[in-house]
């Protein structure tokens, strides 16, 4: 899976990390026709009050599932937002965003996913 790891804010305890769909879930992808979109936000000292919400970049809201905290090797926690799309939409080089906001955030932090040609 292919991913870029973006920096939230300055100084924040909070990064995320962005997963695209690639070839390693092709087969799912051409199955079900969805593409996941992954939003990984790390180095979480609580999880209470973690907001992830994905939305295209036409500002249309996905629905975002938070999956559950998983502990860090350094007594962190991550979590994954994560929302489908329609594999066509993702293909056709459709722009998404997606918006963490979480109380060790001075401001919510943006990251945004495309398809670049070719991948």
């Amino acid at each position: 899976m292919a991913c870029s790891t973006v920096r939230c804010c300055c100084n924040a305890p909070v990064f995320g990390r962005l997963c695209k769909p690639g070839c390693s879930i092709f087969a799912d992808t051409f199955l079900t026709k969805a593409a996941a979109l992954t939003c990984r936000v790390s180095n979480l000292p609580s999880t209470e009050g973690l907001r992830v919400r994905w939305e295209r970049a036409d500002g249309a809201a996905l629905e975002t599932a938070l999956g559950p905290r998983a502990p860090q090797s350094n007594g962190l926690y991550s979590v994954d937002g994560t929302a489908s799309v329609c594999a066509d939409e993702w293909e056709k080089g459709y722009g998404y965003v997606c918006t963490v906001t979480h109380p060790d955030l001075l401001e919510p932090a943006q990251a945004r996913l495309q398809r670049q040609d070719g991948a």
